[in-house]
């Protein structure tokens, strides 16, 4: 019994194996075993205090009950829910704990930074970015630095446009001093100055996370497709991708007034939001509620957190993250749920680790993954 939670908890249990776990779980005494077990692993790191032993259990006992040698179903299912829980956590905590663990996102794609239309690369080995020759940013330790200019108003008054690729993140500290850490597959707009201006506008598309520097006589206002996020000096995180139709952010610190930019175009009336809560913007209402702040912040420490979610909106995070295109070939697959926390590992793990406890077949090639239903010829 020790030996199969053991495999269990650290992925390596075989689909035999995990039936025979099922089978016996139903005995009480194993029970409590599968209990202290998931506790103990619970302990490897703080990090995880999230995950609840009695409710995995639960969870797992209630499945058995139900499914009764169902278990390799491909619609979602309580214990497909709690074991990917387990595992997820098991395995993104031996990870996190090799601390010498390589990073396995790709390097090779290019921050790039547009001038007033004059593109150039930021790589790693950029030190100071130029505009008609004049200095105009620094970066250093990974982060591009503006300076301010003084009086040289063609400069200062110019546009810039910086892109973060997919497989990548990268901050940038504008003019007045905020900082912008930008998620994979993003783009952010803002003038060189804000000197000059009445509110410190920036446009964002995609995902970041802001460190606002307070300035009460100069608002600053992060612009999306739909929401507008007004601000003098807090801490949140605002996601915009295109292709999930919809605006969301969330608070960390200090306060915000949202705007919904379709039906207030002069954003004159506002949605506050206090820290912990998360706005959204679904069809023409802002909704606001509570949320677990640190869950949605966990990307800006390279974590990829899921709590029950989609398989499909998964999909899209890990092609950002890991810049690869993912073809689901398995449409079932679409809307089975997973919840799991996972530190630099690569995607090839991330799937294994899904397919323990929903067979499909998935095949990597060339920055390429194509998912299919599991046959004979492909388990």
């Amino acid at each position: 019994m020790e030996n199969l939670i053991t495999k269990y908890l650290t992925g390596s249990i075989t689909e035999e194996e995990l039936e025979l776990l099922v089978k016996m779980l139903e005995i009480p005494e194993n029970q409590l075993l599968f209990k202290e077990s998931v506790k103990a692993q619970e302990k490897l790191d703080t990090l995880y205090r999230y995950i609840d032993a009695k409710n995995a259990h639960d969870k797992v006992a209630k499945s058995i009950d139900n499914r009764r040698g169902k278990l390799w179903k491909t619609e979602p299912s309580l214990f497909k829910y709690a074991a990917i829980l387990i595992m997820g956590i098991s395995i993104s905590a031996t990870s996190y704990l090799m601390l010498k663990r390589q990073d396995h996102r790709p390097k090779n794609s290019q921050v790039t930074l547009s001038i007033d239309g004059d593109v150039q690369q930021v790589s790693q080995h950029t030190t100071t970015v130029r505009h008609h020759g004049i200095p105009v940013a620094k970066q250093e330790l990974g982060k591009l630095i503006y300076k301010t200019l003084g009086n040289n108003e063609s400069i200062s008054s110019s546009h810039h446009k910086l892109m973060v690729p997919y497989g990548r993140q990268f901050e940038v500290v504008l003019s007045d001093g905020t900082s912008v850490l930008l998620n994979a597959g993003s783009t952010l707009e803002y003038p060189q100055s804000f000197q000059s201006l009445g509110m410190r506008n920036v446009v964002l598309e995609g995902e970041a996370y802001f460190k606002v520097q307070k300035n009460k006589s100069q608002p600053f206002m992060v612009i999306t497709e739909g929401m507008g996020v007004l601000v003098t000096g807090t801490k949140f995180n605002v996601s915009n991708y295109k292709n999930e139709n919809q605006v969301t952010v969330f608070l960390e610190e200090g306060g915000v007034s949202i705007f919904n930019r379709f039906q207030d175009k002069s954003m004159k009336s506002g949605v506050d939001i206090s820290p912990g809560q998360k706005a959204a913007l679904k069809g023409n209402e802002v909704i606001v509620e509570k949320a677990d702040i640190k869950k949605h912040l966990a990307w800006t420490e390279g974590v990829l957190h899921f709590e029950n979610e989609p398989f499909h909106t998964i999909i899209k995070k890990l092609e950002r993250h890991y810049n690869v295109t993912i073809t689901n070939n398995h449409i079932a697959l679409n809307e089975t749920r997973y919840t799991g926390r996972f530190v630099n590992q690569p995607i090839s793990e991330i799937l294994g680790t899904f397919k323990r406890n929903t067979i499909f077949h998935f095949k990597e090639s060339d920055g390429t993954i194509v998912i299919s239903p599991a046959s004979k010829n492909n388990p």
